[in-house]
């Protein structure tokens, strides 16, 4: 039986950025994912997809299903084709989504596992729905054979790739095969450079990859007691994955790059077990070292596993929606943790920040999910700052990050029964975003200082710092004077003569978090209080020091440590 036919009815929702307008594009991006589960039969399923185009959109899917027939988890991927995606203006969709090849059959060997024969003919399964242009929003309801119920979420306004890439992949139980057809960015054709294939790899799998000298990539999401470390690794010719360093990893091919791109192939025909878990990445630059400390590199395909590492790069940064200026999302990634700091507004348009500070990642590797907390405490100017403790931290729902690329994502979050749903991707205000890897250094020389912030005896409040160029992006998370949360910022934070950075601190209103469409604020919403500037003693120490309302503030600060590895950008 073909799992894509099994999955009926499912109801989506498509969650689009608010923007002045909308028009059909043969390049919007458009990427989602919806799931499936029966606890009566201890069955599941994961779709996965990134399409190109409206009203038709052409990519690809990826499935990963558990079900009670085979021991194993049953994998697909293949091409993936939706119709009638007609976004110009509201109305009522009705169209088709076409699943290649995934009318299979599945062999139960002796052992218990399932071995997938690709299906001869395509899954076909049509929708019927409707478009709100107004709100961005829009249902659609999938009739098949079974009732299993799911949601889905599309971007249709993500930021442009690092460079275009178009991956095929055909991976289940037995065998694995992916390739990936790159094209190099404009400014690059024409030099002389190296394609390189890489993974992060649970270090179980790679030889030598739990010796001290592994380069450690994070922590993997585990099925099993303990924790499983995740290196950085490449492929032999002999096919055993093996660690090394950045220095140490071999070109997949060299000279000068051209306009027609490359082919490339990640793995071919390998034993899926040997690459269980395991993220691979295509990637090119004058060297191995300047492609990742650049971040010109994209993940092409995770082998599902009992073990899976987390993509690269972290996504430590300041994420926004463009059309929806005044609200933000601050992410620390720290090993298979996230840290997320919420910035919005309450019902009155007043400054509201919220809190996850322990978002785990899942079995995907590429979302991460935790309770969502609301707290109080002293005010800002507080001498001393009391930490806080229980009786001022509130759980007011969860919320989950989930990363279809590098750079842009969904945010869903709930607070207090009011859900959320939010496309995002990292705010560029300089030359690019800060690329941060993950690393178990010191830190103690680093000169980008994007991070979050505290003071170790002040719990409670915190400043996330966001670094692009000599520019600092800086929002401070504490309370005003009667204990209730406040959050200010300082948008455009100069560096001085003396190494300082310094700049105006503002006081924002805005929509409530909820409002649908979102309001951007406006110069009227944007209230001068103070200035803020930030000191820094070495790449983990420095000195906070600003001005609310005329009173004035002096904070050691550190960068805080929830995890490892921790974020080095640069």
């Amino acid at each position: 039986m073909s799992p894509i036919r099994a999955l009926a009815p499912l109801a989506f929702l498509l969650a689009i950025p608010a923007a002045p307008a909308f028009a059909q594009s043969a390049t919007t991006q458009v990427r989602g994912s919806f799931g499936a589960s029966s606890a009566t039969h201890d069955e599941s399923l994961l779709v996965t997809f990134s399409c190109t185009g409206t009203p038709t959109c052409a990519g690809q899917f990826n499935l990963v299903e558990r079900t009670q027939n085979c021991s194993n988890t049953i994998v697909e991927s293949n091409t993936f084709t939706m119709t009638g995606l007609n976004l110009a203006q509201s109305g009522p969709l009705q169209g088709t989504m076409t699943f290649a090849k995934a009318n299979n059959q599945y062999t139960r060997l002796a052992n218990g596992a399932c071995v997938v024969a690709p299906g001869a003919t395509d899954a076909q399964v049509p929708y019927t729905g409707s478009w709100n242009l107004a709100t961005r929003t829009g249902s659609i309801t999938v009739t098949a054979d079974e009732f299993f119920p799911g949601t889905f979420t599309a971007d249709l306004a993500p930021p442009p790739p690092i460079f275009p890439m178009t991956v095929s992949a055909s991976i289940d139980a037995v065998s694995a095969t992916v390739s990936a057809d790159i094209q190099f960015r404009a400014q690059d054709v024409g030099r002389q450079g190296s394609v390189f294939v890489f993974a992060s790899a649970p270090a179980t799998i790679v030889q030598g990859g739990l010796e001290a000298k592994a380069v450690k990539l994070g922590q993997a999401r585990t099925d099993k007691a303990g924790e499983t470390p995740c290196v950085l690794a490449q492929r032999t010719s002999s096919g055993q994955l093996v660690a090394l360093t950045a220095s140490q990893l071999q070109a997949f091919l060299s000279g000068t790059l051209s306009a027609q791109g490359a082919a490339v192939s990640v793995l071919d025909n390998v034993p899926t077990p040997s690459v269980a878990g395991a993220t691979f990445y295509v990637g090119y630059g004058s060297s191995a070292a300047l492609m990742l400390n650049e971040g010109v590199f994209r993940n092409a395909a995770t082998v599902p596993g009992n073990s899976v590492c987390p993509m690269l790069p972290y996504q430590t940064a300041l994420w926004w929606n463009p059309s929806e200026s005044g609200w933000g999302l601050n992410l620390n990634h720290q090993g298979g943790t996230l840290f997320g700091t919420l910035f919005t507004y309450d019902a009155a348009r007043a400054p509201l920040w919220l809190v996850m500070s322990a978002g785990a990642m899942q079995a995907d590797g590429q979302s991460f999910t935790g309770d969502l907390y609301r707290t109080t405490g002293p005010a800002f100017n507080a001498n001393p700052f009391t930490p806080i403790g229980a009786g001022n931290v509130t759980r007011v729902g969860s919320m989950t990050v989930s990363f279809s690329e590098a750079n842009a994502g969904m945010l869903r979050y709930d607070v207090n029964g009011v859900q959320v749903t939010k496309a995002i991707q990292r705010q560029v205000f300089g030359t690019r975003a800060a690329n941060c890897l993950p690393t178990t250094d010191t830190r103690s020389t680093a000169a980008n200082y994007q991070d979050l912030w505290w003071n170790a005896s002040e719990s409670g409040w915190g400043l996330n710092v966001t670094h692009q160029d000599n520019t600092l992006f800086a929002t401070l998370f504490t309370y005003d004077p009667v204990g209730r949360d406040l959050w200010l910022v300082m948008s455009a934070g100069a560096r001085q003569p003396d190494g300082s950075y310094l700049g105006d601190l503002y006081r924002t209103a805005g929509s409530p978090f909820n409002s649908a469409p979102f309001i951007p604020i406006a110069a009227s919403d944007v209230t001068l209080v103070g200035s803020m500037r930030l000191s820094f003693a070495d790449g983990n120490n420095g000195t906070l020091t600003y001005t609310f309302n005329g009173a004035t503030v002096t904070k050691a600060i550190t960068r805080q440590v929830f995890s490892t590895p921790v974020s080095a950008c640069n």
